[in-house]
């Protein structure tokens, strides 16, 4: 199997590169920052998850995949800046995905879009959405 992840340079995203490789998959890594040192024979395209033509080539050739890349919720983005990567990022790696024909995308979110959830309360998919900052509303 070939995947593809994006913000494979993160912290969620390079364990998932890690267990999908140790589970005997080949990983392209596509992220914003550098390609890690410790892999240097990973496949890896550094870019802007917004760039049409970087999504194109970063979906090329792959069963699945795992968008993982964001602003995150420390960056001082404001709404707007949440928004332009994190939902217009995930429209276009969605959209490069779909035209490529890759048959599964999985999109990692973030638990912050359900605001507060009561201790020990799980929250299934039913919960409602009640995110409370930018970054949160962007996921």
């Amino acid at each position: 199997m070939r995947a593809l992840v994006t913000g494979a340079s993160g912290f969620v995203g390079s364990r998932l590169a890690e267990e999908l490789e140790s589970a005997g998959w080949c990983v392209r890594g596509f992220d914003l920052g550098p390609a890690p040192e410790t892999k240097p024979s990973r496949e890896y395209i550094r870019g802007d998850v917004r760039d049409e033509a970087l999504a194109a080539r970063a979906v090329e050739g792959v069963d699945i995949v795992f968008h993982l890349a964001a602003a995150l919720g420390a960056s001082r983005l404001g709404e707007e800046g949440f928004l332009a990567v994190n939902e217009g990022g995930t429209r276009t790696i969605l959209g490069a995905t779909l035209r490529a024909g890759v048959k599964r995308a999985i999109h990692f979110s973030s638990a912050g879009v359900l605001g507060h959830v009561a201790d020990n309360q799980p929250a299934g998919e039913d919960h409602p959405l009640d995110p409370r900052d930018a970054y949160d509303r962007s996921k």
